[in-house]
Protein backbone atom coordinates (compact mmCIF):
# COMPACT_ATOMS: atom_id res chain seq x y z
CA UNK A 1 0.00 0.00 0.00
CA UNK A 2 1.42 3.43 -1.00
CA UNK A 3 0.82 6.39 1.33
CA UNK A 4 1.18 10.14 0.74
CA UNK A 5 -0.47 12.27 3.42
CA UNK A 6 -0.15 15.88 2.22
CA UNK A 7 2.19 17.92 -0.02
CA UNK A 8 5.47 18.45 1.81
CA UNK A 9 5.25 15.14 3.66
CA UNK A 10 7.02 11.88 2.96
CA UNK A 11 5.71 9.17 0.67
CA UNK A 12 6.09 5.57 1.80
CA UNK A 13 4.75 2.11 1.23
CA UNK A 14 3.53 -0.43 3.74
CA UNK A 15 4.58 -4.05 3.44
CA UNK A 16 1.90 -6.63 4.20
CA UNK A 17 3.46 -9.19 6.57
CA UNK A 18 1.41 -11.97 4.98
CA UNK A 19 -1.18 -14.43 6.28
CA UNK A 20 1.22 -16.24 8.63
CA UNK A 21 1.82 -12.97 10.53
CA UNK A 22 -1.83 -11.96 10.92
CA UNK A 23 -2.16 -9.10 13.39
CA UNK A 24 1.46 -8.02 12.94
CA UNK A 25 2.33 -4.42 12.08
CA UNK A 26 3.01 -3.61 8.44
CA UNK A 27 6.60 -2.45 7.89
CA UNK A 28 6.96 1.11 6.51
CA UNK A 29 9.46 1.74 3.67
CA UNK A 30 10.42 5.14 2.16
CA UNK A 31 9.47 6.21 -1.36
CA UNK A 32 10.35 9.95 -1.38
CA UNK A 33 11.40 12.18 1.54
CA UNK A 34 8.85 14.93 0.74
CA UNK A 35 6.37 15.00 -2.14
CA UNK A 36 5.83 18.50 -3.57
CA UNK A 37 2.49 17.81 -5.30
CA UNK A 38 -0.89 16.74 -4.02
CA UNK A 39 -2.36 13.48 -5.28
CA UNK A 40 0.66 11.82 -6.92
CA UNK A 41 -0.26 9.29 -9.58
CA UNK A 42 0.78 5.65 -9.54
CA UNK A 43 0.81 4.54 -13.17
CA UNK A 44 3.04 3.02 -15.83
CA UNK A 45 4.49 6.24 -17.27
CA UNK A 46 7.51 4.50 -18.90
CA UNK A 47 5.59 1.78 -20.76
CA UNK A 48 7.51 -1.10 -19.19
CA UNK A 49 4.44 -2.66 -17.57
CA UNK A 50 5.48 -1.62 -14.04
CA UNK A 51 3.77 1.37 -12.38
CA UNK A 52 5.84 4.35 -11.21
CA UNK A 53 5.02 7.09 -8.72
CA UNK A 54 4.52 10.34 -10.70
CA UNK A 55 4.95 13.39 -8.49
CA UNK A 56 6.81 16.59 -7.78
CA UNK A 57 9.97 16.15 -5.71
CA UNK A 58 12.74 18.59 -4.84
CA UNK A 59 11.28 21.26 -7.14
CA UNK A 60 10.99 18.97 -10.19
CA UNK A 61 8.18 16.99 -11.78
CA UNK A 62 9.11 13.38 -12.53
CA UNK A 63 8.64 9.80 -11.50
CA UNK A 64 10.11 7.45 -8.93
CA UNK A 65 10.81 3.73 -9.13
CA UNK A 66 11.91 1.24 -6.49
CA UNK A 67 15.66 0.78 -6.12
CA UNK A 68 16.32 -2.40 -8.17
CA UNK A 69 18.93 -3.60 -5.67
CA UNK A 70 16.60 -3.31 -2.66
CA UNK A 71 12.93 -2.20 -2.88
CA UNK A 72 12.95 -1.25 0.82
CA UNK A 73 15.40 1.62 0.11
CA UNK A 74 14.18 5.10 -0.96
CA UNK A 75 13.00 5.07 -4.56
CA UNK A 76 15.03 6.48 -7.45
CA UNK A 77 13.59 9.79 -8.77
CA UNK A 78 13.91 10.77 -12.45
CA UNK A 79 13.32 14.41 -13.42
CA UNK A 80 10.98 15.28 -16.29
CA UNK A 81 10.84 19.08 -15.90
CA UNK A 82 13.12 22.03 -15.31
CA UNK A 83 13.35 23.13 -11.69
CA UNK A 84 10.17 24.89 -10.56
CA UNK A 85 8.53 24.57 -13.99
CA UNK A 86 5.31 22.91 -12.84
CA UNK A 87 2.42 23.50 -10.49
CA UNK A 88 0.61 20.20 -10.73
CA UNK A 89 0.89 16.90 -12.52
CA UNK A 90 -1.48 14.89 -14.63
CA UNK A 91 -1.06 11.65 -16.51
CA UNK A 92 -3.21 10.09 -19.15
CA UNK A 93 -3.76 7.73 -22.01
CA UNK A 94 -5.60 9.33 -24.93
CA UNK A 95 -5.64 8.21 -28.55
CA UNK A 96 -8.26 8.21 -31.29
CA UNK A 97 -6.78 4.93 -32.52
CA UNK A 98 -7.09 3.39 -29.03
CA UNK A 99 -3.30 3.39 -28.69
CA UNK A 100 -1.82 3.98 -25.29
CA UNK A 101 0.19 7.15 -24.80
CA UNK A 102 1.68 8.31 -21.53
CA UNK A 103 2.46 11.95 -20.85
CA UNK A 104 3.22 14.30 -17.99
CA UNK A 105 2.25 17.95 -18.40
CA UNK A 106 4.31 20.80 -17.03
CA UNK A 107 2.95 24.21 -16.00
CA UNK A 108 4.07 25.59 -19.36
CA UNK A 109 1.82 23.09 -21.13
CA UNK A 110 4.57 20.98 -22.61
CA UNK A 111 4.20 17.22 -22.63
CA UNK A 112 6.88 14.76 -21.69
CA UNK A 113 6.38 11.18 -22.89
Amino acid sequence: MRVVDFPGTRAYWLENPGPTAAGSAWASHPVLAAVDTGSPTYTDITGDGVPESVAGYGGYLGWATPDPSDPTLPWVFRRASAEGQYRASSTGSVSAAARCSRSMWTATGTARS
